[in-house]
């Protein structure tokens, strides 16, 4: 998948797409905008009313339902609504996984 790299965000505190890792707070440049995604994907996901629950760190990584032998799991990343996204190619699950 192609996505113009502006069009995207991590869904972690800190949104940057072009570093190793997901900061644990609000960086000073977070925008109110990323702060209310934030918040509400946090109430969407956890509330008590909200059924079913979804699984979801709020650290810009999947928890790691492959490889047990590692404790690595796959960045996430969000593309903007409206964006322009190209799909490439589809990769069944079994292969993504494989060691």
């Amino acid at each position: 998948m192609w996505v113009k790299p502006e069009d995207m965000f991590r869904p972690c505190p800190d949104a940057e797409i072009d570093d190793t890792s997901c900061g644990l707070t609000f960086p000073a440049s977070a925008t109110d905008a990323h702060k209310n995604w934030m918040n509400a994907n946090y109430a969407f996901s956890f509330s008590f009313w909200q059924q079913p629950h979804y699984p979801w760190t709020g650290l810009g990584y999947t928890y790691d339902w492959c490889n047990t032998a590692t404790r690595v799991g796959a960045s996430e990343y969000v593309v903007r609504a409206g964006s322009t996204v190209n799909v490439t190619g589809l990769i069944q699950r079994d292969t993504y996984c494989a060691p």
